[in-house]
This record gives C-alpha cells, structure tokens and sequence, in this order.
C-alpha cells in the first residue's frame, strides 16, 4: 500500500464558492534557481529532491496545491524532506520557497508532506511512477 505526500497550497473560495487561486509571484527564473538548490542539497537523497523537484514543477509556480502519491520509495522521501526542512541542516527548504515569493511551506509531518496556507487544501492529484521521478532533470540556472 502507498503512502501519500502532499505539496499543498494556495486557495480561497469567492463568493460562488468556486476555489481561486492566488497567481505567483515566483517568476521562471526564480523556479529555476530554486530547483537548481534543491538539486545541491546535502540534506537528502537524490530520489528525494527529484520527487521535490517533481512536485514544485507540477505547482503551477508554488500556486498550486499537489499531492503525490508513491508506492516505493515513500519513507526516503519523507525523510529527505524532513531532513531539507530541518533548522538544524543546511538546506532550509521553507526559507528558500519564501525567498522566491511563495507563502507556501514544506510540512513533512507522519507521512504527509504539504505546502499549506491557513488549512485550506485542493489538490491536484499526481501518481508518478519511480522511473518518472528518476528521469528528472533539475534545471541549470547558468546555463543559456
């Protein structure tokens, strides 16, 4: 049986009722940089940044909740992002993700990961294989 991690985030109802989602600020090359640090990361394994790398491109640029769902290699995840949170390692991922202009968070609590704001959550359902998550390429910020 799978385990689910969630990258969540952004989202208010109007009027209607209907979800909105609050445009990022986090503009492209921001991402890049952002991937780019999470790739250099010392705080986690490489399947593990692969699968944050995954998730914070499936954002819609950090403006968008996403839950990803694994069937392997779930607790490496879990941990390797617990670990990038840590105040007590390097990496400092909620900084960073603050630091390009998102108000979303890490939150790696039992076995659920989430980018949240004020409790509110509407997912976006991913279901990526292991081979998906291990055929990512961070960007390269210098390269032109």
């Amino acid at each position: 049986m799978g385990r689910v991690l969630e990258l969540g985030g952004l989202a208010s109802s109007n009027l209607s009722g209907d979800k909105e989602y609050a445009m990022s600020c986090v503009n492209p090359r921001q991402l890049q940089f952002l991937e780019y640090l999470i790739w250099r990361s010392r705080d986690a394994s490489e399947f593990a940044k692969k699968a944050l790398i995954c998730m914070v491109r499936k954002s819609e640029g950090l403006s968008r909740e996403v839950r990803l769902s694994l069937s392997e290699n779930a607790k490496e995840v879990m941990f390797g992002l617990h670990h990038m949170s840590s105040e007590g390692l390097t990496t400092h991922i909620d900084q960073l993700i603050h630091l390009a202009g998102s108000d979303l968070s890490v939150d790696c609590g039992g076995i659920a990961l989430r980018f949240f704001k004020n409790g509110v959550h509407d997912f976006r359902e991913l279901n990526p294989s292991s081979d998906e998550i291990n055929a990512i390429v961070p960007a390269d910020p210098y390269k032109r």
